[in-house]
This record gives C-alpha cells, structure tokens and sequence, in this order.
C-alpha cells in the first residue's frame, strides 16, 4: 500500500486537491502522488480559505524561479512550497482588508495590469482590444481583481466556442484521459464536478492563456519580448 493511499484524504471538495497535486506532479515531473504529509499541508491551505488559482500560481512561479536559478534538484514535498504560498495568502488578505488601499502604489497595479496584457497570447481574437480593457481598469486592488476575474471568464468562453472541431476532440480525449486516471479516486458525481475544470485547464494550457488575477505569475513578471 503506498503513502498516499495510507494518507486520510481531506473531507473537502476533492477537485481543490487533485487540482493542487494535478500541478505539482506536473511541475515535479515524476508520477509519485502526494504524501500524507503534503495533503496535511493541502488541507491547511482549503481550511484556511486559501483560493485554489492561488496556490497553483503560486506554486508554478516557485519552480519557474528554481528553473531560472538553474537549480536541477527535485521538490520532492509538497510542503517546499507552503512558506510561499503561505507569504503570498498573507499578502492577498492584507490587499483586500479595510483600509488597505494605501497598499496598492506599493503593488504597482498599473504594471501587472501591463504584464497581464502583454501576456495575453498573439493569436487571441481582439486581442488589442481586450489588451486595452485590461491597462484601462482603474480602483483598488479588490475591485480590480473582481473585474478581471470577468475578463478572464469572458476569454476563455470566446476561445472555447471558438475552437475547431478537431482540438475540441483533441481536448476531449485529453480530457478522457485524465478522467480515467481519476475514476478510482473519485465518486462518480465529484468527477463530474472536476470535469470542467479539467477540461479548462487543458484549454489553457493548449492556447497559452493566462489565468488573469494581479497575483498571477504573469502579472509580476513582463513579458518575454
């Protein structure tokens, strides 16, 4: 019996922790599955009200900063990641509290609405124009959120209804795929809650769309010329 079928699985909505070791064993490259140690950790972040996109955010900066470093070691641990996760929640709560407004010149909204844009993938219809919407959205930290939290809704409903026949099938066979290596792990009607995120997260991976939020690797980042 391995570890993680030793491990007491959190009581939560499963989709949040597959979603998490869904990421990490990708980001890991190696198919071992989460210890029970790394649910621990996992559950703490759900119990906490920790969102799901930021700890996936967060988590794939933390490998794309050790790739830059050219650091070749494994994370092996889920919990490699928890201080920046932990560090990024922290922020995110300060940016949204009472009073906190006085906190957004030291974020730099202006410039990760301009990375967020610029990040925006070249083939993406009326791309100038979404572009544009995004650079132009102005208030606090928290409204700003809310509003690209609607763009970001609105994108990938445009490139859903806009795929080919043929990628649709491609996605759906990926999609099939990841269903399958799920089932023995899921009841039947949670797997069908997690199938559309499934299937988005593959949308996105296949067309290079970023998930759209002031606290995604992309916002920090700029653009590769």
């Amino acid at each position: 019996m391995t570890d993680t079928e030793n491990a007491e699985e959190p009581a939560g909505p499963h989709p949040y922790f597959l979603a998490i070791e869904d990421v990490f064993i990708d980001l890991r490259g190696s198919p071992l599955q989460l210890s029970p140690k790394d649910w621990q950790v996992a559950r703490g972040w759900y119990e906490q009200g920790v969102p799901l996109e930021l700890v996936e955010h967060t988590v794939r900066e933390l490998f794309e900063r050790r790739r830059v470093a050219g650091k070749e070691d494994k994370v092996w641990s889920l919990g490699h990641c928890k201080r920046s996760v932990d560090a990024a929640w922290k922020r995110q709560q300060k940016l949204q509290a009472p009073g906190a407004a006085e906190d957004d010149d030291r974020l730099d909204l202006s410039a990760r609405l301009d990375n967020l844009a610029s990040a925006l993938p070249a083939g993406l219809e009326d791309l100038q124009a979404l572009a544009g919407r995004i650079r132009g959205l102005e208030g606090d930290a928290e409204a700003i959120e809310k509003r690209l939290a609607a763009i970001d809704h609105e994108i990938v409903g445009r490139a859903r209804e806009g795929l080919a026949d043929s990628e649709r099938a491609e996605i759906e066979g990926e999609l099939a795929a990841s269903r399958k290596a799920l089932a023995a792990r899921l009841p039947a009607d949670e797997l069908e809650r997690a199938q559309e995120r499934l299937r988005e997260e593959i949308l996105r991976r296949r067309l290079s769309l970023p998930v759209l939020s002031l606290f995604a690797p992309e916002a920090t980042e700029p653009a590769e010329a």
